[in-house]
């Protein structure tokens, strides 16, 4: 289960490094999620589903930059500092 909290520092994150929260999409209860950013010439969907793991589509090196900034995240609270490294 994702929080609200984890979901917006992620979004602030990616629209730090360039992209744009195009469109956003989910059900009533909150058991899926789906947001779509774009930046430059690439788009990237993160897909949040109750119980499952995130999905991340898009091109290369947008999924690689997701990947890493949640690694990075997710060291940090392990470490009990909820804010994202640079």
């Amino acid at each position: 289960v994702y929080s609200e909290e984890d979901v917006e520092a992620l979004v602030v994150r990616l629209k730090e490094h360039g992209f744009e929260l195009i469109g956003e999409a989910g059900t009533p209860d909150g058991s899926l999620d789906v947001f779509r950013f774009q930046r430059n010439d690439g788009t990237l969907k993160l897909i949040l589903e109750e119980y499952k793991p995130a999905r991340i589509t898009g091109g290369k090196a947008e999924v690689e930059l997701v990947v890493e900034l949640a690694r990075r995240q997710n060291v940090r609270n392990q470490h009990g500092d909820e804010s994202f490294e640079r």
